[in-house]
């Protein structure tokens, strides 16, 4: 990016190349570090949506285990989904917190006058990122419940004759 991509740039890299002034090179410098801060302003703006993917994922994801891990061999469906109320309310509460500290990310705390993202280091995602993030985090949930149903099933088991 910048200047010294541009093929008919004032900007020679070889002192023989071009006779150039501290003015060129100036100019030079600041088409340079133009490029270096538009790139930087990208580069931020998307670490900080990936680390609030990652956070989220891993949030949900432990989510999802906390109900796989009710029991061993038994399914979350024999169970019954929301059948434990601690659990269920383990589960609202820390979706609310999560919900809360990425999609009010831009809101200010009135008193002090911070963004409740800059807490966490959070900002707000669509509801696509949301899709992506519940498809990814319950994977988990997904294979556990295929193993405890390949468990039961007993086509691994191992049969004397």
């Amino acid at each position: 990016g910048g200047a010294l991509a541009d093929p008919s740039n004032q900007c020679g890299l070889l002192p023989s190349e071009t006779t150039t002034t501290a003015f060129d090179m100036d100019a030079c410098l600041a088409g340079e570090q133009e490029a270096i801060d538009d790139w930087q302003a990208y580069a931020d703006g998307h670490y900080h949506h990936a680390q609030t993917m990652t956070f989220s994922v891993f949030i949900v994801y432990q989510l999802f285990n906390v109900m796989n891990c009710r029991s061993n061999e038994e399914s979350v469906f024999e169970l019954g989904l929301f059948s434990n109320r601690a659990i269920n309310y383990a589960l609202l509460i820390s979706t609310g917190l999560l919900l809360f500290f990425v999609q009010l990310s831009q809101v200010s705390i009135p008193v002090i006058g911070i963004e409740i993202g800059s807490l966490l280091s959070t900002n707000t995602l669509t509801q696509n990122d949301w899709a992506v993030v519940v498809l990814i985090a319950s994977s988990v949930f997904i294979i556990e419940e295929f193993r405890k149903f390949i468990v039961k099933s007993g086509f691994f088991a191992i049969r004397q004759p």
